[in-house]
């Protein structure tokens, strides 16, 4: 079997997706809270990522908007305190980098003619993914900022150093969004290969 055809689409059960779906919601959730000890990647989009490769855009959006939507209500839930609640729009970076990521892989012909231009490919799509997630979450922090009332401290600390250089108006905004680029591309870049990685070794197991 050639690299070509070793990628190319076959039909799933629909128990099947949902199964996967679910583990892969499950294992997000573990990743991302370990990876949210003591490092600066958010790690949150390894298996969707990896559901996108497998199986198409469908599966990878609902866990991808799952995942979001627990995380941001769940401990809102337990805690009772809901004035928080308006964070959970940073979910739309989420979503915005499975979207873009997936004009990417759509199109397995292309994406596969071989290693090097699959490599080419993920990286294409990693930065695109980073730009755009980066784009939507600036927006979100934006908002967030003016309708709360709230001055940079809000902001993360790598955002605050592109933010210090900024005056008022629209460049806190773009120093918003030029903040995020450096952490938000290398995880892009990292989530990106171990979803495609984990999509490929489990189509090796299947064969």
């Amino acid at each position: 079997m050639n690299y070509n055809t070793a990628m190319t689409e076959k039909k799933h059960s629909p128990l099947k997706i949902i199964l996967f779906s679910f583990v892969a919601l499950v294992l997000n959730f573990i990743v991302a809270k370990l990876c949210g000890f003591g490092s600066f990647l958010f790690m949150d989009t390894v298996f969707p990522m990896a559901l996108l490769f497998y199986f198409g855009l469908l599966p990878a959006l609902v866990v991808q908007i799952l995942f979001n939507v627990i995380s941001a209500f769940l401990p809102m839930f337990i805690t009772g305190n809901y004035n928080g609640a308006i964070n959970a729009l940073y979910g739309l970076a989420g979503v915005a980098i499975v979207l873009v990521t997936w004009l990417f892989s759509r199109k397995k012909e292309k994406f596969c003619i071989s290693p090097l231009y699959t490599v080419l490919y993920l990286l294409l799509a990693s930065f695109c993914a980073a730009l755009a997630s980066c784009v939507v979450a600036g927006i979100v922090n934006n908002f967030i900022m003016s309708v709360s009332n709230i001055d940079a401290e809000h902001a993360a600390s790598y955002e605050k150093i592109f933010l210090s250089l900024f005056g008022s108006g629209i460049l806190p905004f773009i120093g918003l969004i030029l903040g995020r680029i450096p952490v938000t591309l290398c995880d892009r870049i990292i989530t990106t290969f171990l979803g495609f990685g984990i999509c490929k070794l489990v189509q090796k197991i299947e064969k």
